[in-house]
């Protein structure tokens, strides 16, 4: 029988063989065939005792017998000659590294050939399995000790396959596995088009290993072998073997396929275990970086951008959109976008932001066509709304347009992200309304006269010229009076709104007292500021109800005429002011400039 050697690892066969020899030899009885004394010898080729096992003790081993070996049978008579006839039998081993050894019967007297040869057979088959056993122990040991060593999946799964191709050259070996891997080497996964005859998918399903063995196979492969990758918390996939022509697989080698796919299984999930803790512990340390930088400032579009950076680094995403909910609208506002172009736009609430609206809950998309959606076309989609109570406020959403850029955890991650991130815009958004309620006056949503003399402050000293309107509802007492001061302050937001609505975005508007509004143009000529002054009377007069009129009065400086403080300016606009008044009101008076 040849022994070749058929895998990658280290084995002493020479070693083996002899502790074989020893092992079977000594329970071998020969009472069943012989009666009188012997010994059993293994010989190498030149005809030297290797070792040798006593059948009596009343005999004594001749270690300087010369034996005689005739090569052309591969059972072999050997003579010695002394006081007694020996008939001895040798069986070849085979090649055992690089030498051929020989198994053989000495005992004393002539015995039926046949007895004899029966006898050693048995002897040399229980010494094979012997060698086999221990040889399958020791790969398996070596398979283990190696697939263990790692905790990196990539190296764990080119182990496996590597010393199965080994032990098994003359089969193919596919790999099938069912989870997420960062794996580089080729796999299959299961999905639900597979048949129930699969043999692969059976393996998986039942956990057990399956074979199957067809002459005439549809797709070639005569012999099939799918063994589950088990760990100790599920099934991780199956190790599929495969032979285009008949191979002989013994129950021994489906035994150690089974425990090679036990191992490999176990050290699989062990090795998924340390990357999803690794991935853990990053994951932790990014949302604990998000919430420090997210607490480090209270400006909402710092904090916008940086919520979108680190998002496009995270996910390595194609594009990430932050939106606002208007829901009386029943549209979305894009507050933030990697596309700057996209600030601004509007969002009809369809589809997955529908989706998300109205359960409150994220999404993921795999595989979408869905054009031009959403401001980008993409094919994976992670959304998740921002909640307040039972109110959707918003939404973050990433996309890619290649189908299934994102894992199911990738996904889980950005949920605990948009919490951080929710609060964060919360706190900015209620710091920027406090700032806007500081400078703003709460009834006419105006600046109030603080901020309005901060900026005219700035202005004079920046600017090479500007000009302020101090504007007085005519008769807002009378109003008052008549219509009480509800109305009044209704007719207050009529006005204020007008001016909001006749000036620039740069202008400054501003509740000055009571009744008095202003209005300051950094910048503008005395001519701008009567084209403002006239429109802003006539709008007053022409779209407030009840109709009210006003009296304006206009100031104007330029630093090349005079030298203007803050008080002079709206000293020289109020005297302008009360000269509009005294000369019938609903008109607009210039104050005189020295």
């Amino acid at each position: 029988m040849s022994m070749e050697e058929s895998h990658p690892l280290s084995f002493s066969r020479k070693a083996v063989l002899i502790e074989a020899f020893n092992t079977i030899a000594a329970k071998m009885s020969p009472q069943r065939f012989l009666s009188t004394s012997g010994f059993i010898f293994l010989c190498d080729e030149a005809g030297q005792l290797v070792r040798h096992q006593e059948m009596s003790l009343s005999y004594e081993v001749q270690q300087n017998a010369e034996m005689s070996l005739d090569k052309r049978n591969p059972w072999y008579e050997v003579t010695q000659v002394d006081d007694n006839l020996v008939t001895s039998l040798i069986h070849y081993f085979g090649d055992v590294e690089g030498t051929s050894y020989y198994l053989g019967l000495k005992v004393v007297g002539r015995f039926s050939q046949e007895c004899l040869h029966e006898y050693l057979l048995g002897l040399m088959v229980a010494i094979e399995e012997r060698i086999e056993l221990t040889r399958s122990h020791e790969i398996l040991f070596e398979i283990t000790k190696k697939i263990h060593s790692s905790i990196d999946v990539d190296e764990v799964l080119h182990s496996i396959v590597s010393n199965i191709n080994g032990l098994f050259p003359s089969m193919q070996t596919d790999l099938w596995l069912s989870h997420d891997s960062s794996t580089t080497l080729s796999f299959r996964t299961f999905n639900f088009d597979m048949g129930t005859e699969e043999i692969s998918l059976r393996a998986f399903m039942e956990g057990n290993v399956m074979m199957v063995q067809n002459e005439q196979p549809s797709d070639g492969h005569v012999v099939r072998l799918a063994a589950p990758l088990r760990g100790k918390q599920g099934i991780y996939g199956v190790l599929e073997m495969y032979a285009d022509q008949q191979v002989q697989i013994t129950s021994k080698d489906i035994e150690l396929i089974t425990i090679l796919a036990d191992t490999a299984g176990n050290a699989f999930e062990n090795a998924q275990l340390y990357q999803q803790s690794q991935k853990l512990i990053q994951e932790l340390l990014l949302i604990n970086g998000m919430a420090k930088q997210l607490t480090k400032t209270l400006n909402l579009d710092e904090i916008l951008k940086y919520v979108l950076d680190k998002l496009l680094e995270t996910y390595e995403a194609e594009y990430c959109v932050i939106l606002h909910y208007l829901p009386k609208e029943e549209r979305f506002v894009v507050l933030a976008s990697s596309h700057p172009e996209h600030i601004g736009r509007s969002v009809k609430n369809v589809g997955e932001l529908a989706r998300m609206t109205q359960s409150r809950e994220g999404l993921i998309v795999s595989d979408a066509v869905l054009g031009e959606a959403l401001l980008s076309s993409y094919r994976s989609l992670m959304g998740v709304p921002l909640v307040s109570g039972l109110d959707v406020e918003g939404a973050i959403l990433v996309t890619d347009s290649r189908a299934s850029a994102f894992s199911f955890d990738d996904f889980k991650l950005l949920e605990i992200l948009t919490q951080h991130v929710n609060l964060a815009i919360k706190n900015a958004s209620l710091h920027k309304e406090v700032e806007r309620m500081v400078i703003t006056d709460n009834l006419t949503k105006l600046h109030n006269r603080k901020f309005l003399n901060d900026r005219v402050s700035i202005s004079v000293k920046q600017d090479k010229q500007g000009a302020l309107i101090l504007i007085d509802i005519d008769h807002f007492k009378k109003v008052n009076d008549t219509y009480g001061h509800q109305v009044g302050d209704e007719i207050l937001i009529q006005v204020a709104d007008i001016l909001m609505n006749s000036v620039r975005k740069s202008d400054i508007a501003a509740r000055w007292g009571g009744e008095e509004l202003a209005v300051y143009l950094p910048g503008q000529t005395l001519e701008t500021a009567l084209e403002v002054s006239e429109r802003v009377r006539s709008r007053i007069e022409q779209q407030t109800e009840p109709r009210v009129t006003v009296s304006l009065g206009v100031a104007a400086w330029r630093e090349d005429l005079q030298e203007e403080t803050v008080e002079s300016l709206f000293y020289s606009a109020d005297i302008a002011l009360y000269e509009a008044k005294r000369s019938g009101r609903n008109q607009f008076r210039v104050a005189v400039t020295s």
